[in-house]
């Protein structure tokens, strides 16, 4: 084995051992999460008839939590901040009209509705109606999509215009995708099914469990590129 050869695999080993102890807190942290889900389940008597439903609200908060909190700063100057916010802003509200979870309706209405029958993520489910605009908030969907706004504001302000249209282009894209694949819900059983896979009981069929599984792990494909955008 030459020098250089040797050198570079012991970089690979240091950038990994660095990349594990960076994980290892989060690691962590979705372990406790997790525990406290299934004794949750257990204390409140919640029928979790698929496991992997505990797992949706803890990859996406501790994912969405570990990108967030190693994201690089916001730079460029007040102009740009601005406008990167404005598109950031205007992409959360594509992935929140695309998933259902904000809607408008031709009659005005005024409600107010808490499902909270659930596991801790999937509720509290809060479902209103002002006027035209209604909707329908699963916990963990939305700090999901707030965190993908809120990488795509800093990306936005960081990256060269030939690196946004190359990279940034294609991420947002993964993340419509995201918001479409849960958007078949719709075709589900619409905010009944999400309910019914919230208390996991299994009545929302087949459908709504693929949904959810190609959403996280597009969401997770999503998080992962504009994380590494520097």
């Amino acid at each position: 084995m030459t020098e250089e050869s040797a050198d570079r695999i012991d970089r690979a080993i240091d950038r990994g051992a660095d990349a594990l102890a960076a994980s290892t807190p989060w690691l962590a942290l979705a372990v406790v999460l997790l525990l406290g889900v299934t004794a949750y389940a257990v204390l409140a008597d919640v029928s979790l008839t698929r496991p992997r439903y505990a797992f949706y609200p803890v990859v996406w908060v501790v994912v969405g939590a570990a990108a967030v909190s190693r994201a690089p700063r916001a730079v460029g100057s007040a102009r740009r901040r601005a406008l990167a916010g404005t598109v950031a802003t205007a992409y959360l509200g594509v992935l929140l009209w695309f998933t259902g979870s904000v809607y408008v309706m031709p009659e005005w209405m005024y409600s107010l509705s808490v499902f909270t029958d659930g596991l801790p993520g999937w509720a509290p489910i809060v479902t209103f109606m002002v006027g035209p605009v209604g909707g329908s908030v699963v916990p963990f969907v939305l700090v999901g999509y707030v965190v993908l706004a809120y990488l795509t504001y800093v990306s936005l302000t960081r990256a060269t215009r030939g690196l946004a249209a190359a990279v940034l282009g294609p991420v947002t894209c993964v993340g419509c995708v995201a918001a479409g694949v849960s958007g078949l819900l719709a075709l589900a059983g619409g905010t009944g099914a999400t309910v019914a896979v919230a208390g996991a009981s299994g009545g929302a069929g087949g459908l709504a469990t693929v949904a959810y599984d190609a959403a996280t792990a597009v969401y997770l494909v999503a998080v992962t590129a504009l994380a590494t955008i520097d």
